[in-house]
């Protein structure tokens, strides 16, 4: 069958490659050099890297050229159709004010008759939003066990749990303040490493590290009462209401369905440079997801319905020199009270947690 040629040339265009110069399908689109008049068949493995990445709400611009206008062409996005117009159009503009960030795909299906012909190119939106930096403010100091690996930490109706991590050493816990008096533990099985924990109506749900395993705990006597599985590590755990939201160390956000834990939607975080990785701790603030950024001092703040990163809040100097001492690891851990509005944050291994206004 003959094959019909799009070039689809973004308005803002870059530097030309060869076509033996092969790059990577989010970063490139393959297309034609050669003028409308010396396009044939044969000679079409020219690729330009032309400009793919944008901040969500940039209008993008398509030019468009085939060597036989088609019936029509229909626009696809992600997936959905979005467009339809005749195939004499040789010009496409959409707005993106309304996407998330991270990739995205546009698919055109030319329609021959009967015979369709497609193209696709791949962008990357990063975040419109320049994340405003914040200090934290250490309202109170309590207790806090140094064995305690800390993965998961959230606050319900007087108490704080905690999830714990390391072979042979997870638990979850109950926790009684302001003397961090462990009120009622549950071992997790040694070949597991724990992570974080979750509220969801009445039970608590923990991740483990590796071993894509969920354990679901009644929230009051802590009986284990049932397991799920999922595809990923697990990290962070959180909820919105009637979906739980948990992280694997990258700069992805996975959406589960809480009775099923099957993946419903994904969300990819990036601020105004860059996406946001390492990911862990995740807690629901209001609406907006807290998560610490393993193996720093940040915990930035996420808007779940688009991705961005609204906020980074700067937790360095929490504890002083004489506080640290040989195995103390990193900040993990943030604990929301719906009632009082008050926030915790702890770390692994720390001697102190700590009330905090951020």
């Amino acid at each position: 069958m003959r094959k019909s040629f799009w070039i689809i040339t973004f308005s803002f265009l870059a530097i030309l490659n060869s076509c033996n110069n092969k790059q990577d399908n989010t970063t490139v689109k393959e297309n034609i050099q050669q003028t409308p008049e010396q396009q044939t068949d044969a000679n079409y493995c020219n690729i330009f890297s032309q400009k793919n990445t944008y901040h969500t709400g940039d209008s993008i611009a398509l030019a468009i050229h085939y060597d036989k206008a088609p019936d029509t062409v229909t626009v696809y996005i992600d997936g959905n159709q979005t467009d339809k117009f005749p195939g004499e159009k040789n010009k496409y503009q959409f707005s993106t004010a309304n996407f998330r960030t991270g990739h995205h795909q546009l698919m055109l299906i030319s329609q021959y008759g009967k015979q369709k012909e497609t193209d696709s190119y791949n962008f990357l939106l990063l975040s419109d939003i320049k994340p405003e930096v914040k200090k934290i403010e250490v309202i109170k100091t309590f207790p806090h066990d140094k064995k305690a690996y800390t993965q998961g930490l959230l606050f319900d109706n007087g108490y704080l749990y905690e999830g714990t991590g390391q072979w042979g050493q997870s638990s979850l816990r109950k926790i009684k303040l302001p003397d961090y008096e462990i009120i009622q533990s549950y071992s997790l099985p040694d070949n597991v490493f724990g992570e974080g924990i979750v509220l969801y109506k009445d039970e608590i749900i923990q991740l483990t590290w590796q071993s894509r395993t969920a354990f679901v705990f009644d929230k009051e006597n802590f009986t284990l009462k049932n397991k799920f599985t999922y595809t990923t590590e697990g990290w962070g755990i959180t909820n919105l209401g009637d979906k739980l939201i948990m992280s694997d160390g990258s700069n992805t956000l996975y959406e589960l369905d809480p009775n099923t834990f099957t993946v419903t939607d994904k969300i990819e975080v990036y601020d105004d440079k860059r996406g946001i990785s390492a990911l862990n701790e995740l807690e629901n603030i209001n609406g907006l997801i807290y998560a610490n950024v393993y193996q720093t001092d940040t915990i930035v703040v996420i808007d779940p319905a688009n991705g961005k990163v609204l906020k980074k809040i700067d937790c360095t100097g929490l504890l002083t020199d004489k506080d640290k001492f040989p195995g103390i690891d990193v900040l993990n851990g943030i604990a929301y009270d719906h009632k009082t509005g008050k926030i915790y944050i702890t770390g692994k291994n720390w001697p102190k947690l700590f009330e905090v206004k951020m």
